[in-house]
This record gives C-alpha cells, structure tokens and sequence, in this order.
C-alpha cells in the first residue's frame, strides 16, 4: 500500500518575486464567505528543482493528491475559527491549520464588500504588480517558492525523501470578517469591531 504524507509548515511573509504565474478559481462559500482555490505551477516546478539538487529524482504531479490537498485545505476553512484569530504567519497549535497565514485586506474595503468576492477581487489582490501586492507583502508567500518549507529541517528532509514518487498541493484563500483584537470602544478615533482579512492556506501532499 502506497503512503499519504501530507506536509504542512510555516509559511512566513517575504519579499515578493518579480512574477507570479497563478490560476484562481471560486470553490463554494464557507461560513458565509466565498473561498478560492489558487494554482501556482511554480511551486511544483521550484519542489523538484529542490529534489535534483539532494539527488532525489523527479515527482509527478497528480490530480488525486492535487484533490487530496484541496480538500485538506477546505476541511481546515470549515473546521477551524479565522473569524477570531489575530493576524499571524505561523501556526497557533489546534486553532488552526499549520501552514496558515493572514492579514488585514486593505484600506477602503467594507465588510460586505467580502461576501461578494470574485475572482478578480482575488487576483488583484495576489497580482505582484498590485499596490495591494506591493505594500503588504503578505501574499508573497505564493511565491516564496518552497524556501520557506526548506529552511526547516524536518519539511525539507520529507520533501526530498526518496521514497517519494507522486506529489500534489494547493492554495486556498478567502475573504472574512476577523476580529479586531485592538478593538477599544472608548479608544480615539475610528473603532472597528471586525476588519476585512485575508486568510491563506496550504498543503502539500506526498505518495
């Protein structure tokens, strides 16, 4: 019998590369918010680039594991609670998937500007030639490339692993109201209880 592995890791903001090539595609709405599922060839590509050079042969890209990860991704989305976590890049142990990270979406977004999502709301706000793209510097982590995952010991040594043979993996992302931890209803100015978020997650899946 075959072995599943999934991976997950944490995945850090980084300065952004000069290009993305990616594919957005709705999935279905979570909790009142639609998710994204989010394709980055890239990424397979840089995987194996990452396995030639610890002398591991080449993975092959599956649909099945593709699925597999999509799916991962979504149990996460409808199990875990986003609406009430702070923004991070890192994992918070069973609150929330591991290789999961947010950020506030942006000035002049409203709440119910989030329900209405579409994929192009999703791909300006991932396009490396966005301002959105170029001031947060949080989604950069679609093309961090793996680097992330390679500066630790134990993913890496997973990713090269010779017993693997087939490989998948995706992004999903969505659009919510986040609490606002800052919140201070007798604080100067503007108090918000909830602000427009951005939340991302990824897995990788190895057979």
């Amino acid at each position: 019998m075959k072995k599943l592995i999934i991976l997950s890791a944490i995945l850090i903001p980084s300065v952004s590369f000069a290009q993305l090539d990616f594919t957005v595609r709705y999935l279905k709405h979570i909790k009142g918010y639609p998710v994204f599922e989010v394709r980055v060839p890239s990424h397979f590509t840089k995987m194996n680039q990452t396995r030639k050079e610890n002398n591991a042969s080449s993975l092959k890209e599956t649909e099945e594991l593709n699925e597999l990860a999509l799916q991962r991704g979504i149990f996460a989305f409808e199990t875990f609670d986003y609406f009430n976590n702070p923004p991070v890049s890192h994992h918070l142990g069973a609150t929330t998937a591991e290789n999961y990270g947010a950020n506030h979406a942006g000035a002049g977004l409203r709440i119910s500007d989030l329900k209405d999502a579409d994929v192009d709301f999703v791909k300006t706000r991932i396009d490396p030639e966005s301002d959105y793209y170029k001031f947060t510097g949080f989604t950069s982590i679609l093309v961090n490339k793996g680097e992330r995952y390679n500066n630790s010991p134990g993913h890496l040594e997973n990713r090269i692993d010779k017993k693997h043979k087939e490989y998948g993996n995706c992004f999903l992302v969505t659009f919510i109201p986040a609490k606002n931890h800052d919140y201070d209803p007798k604080g100067e100015g503007l108090q918000r209880k909830t602000i427009p978020t951005m939340v991302m997650i990824h897995y990788e899946v190895f057979k």
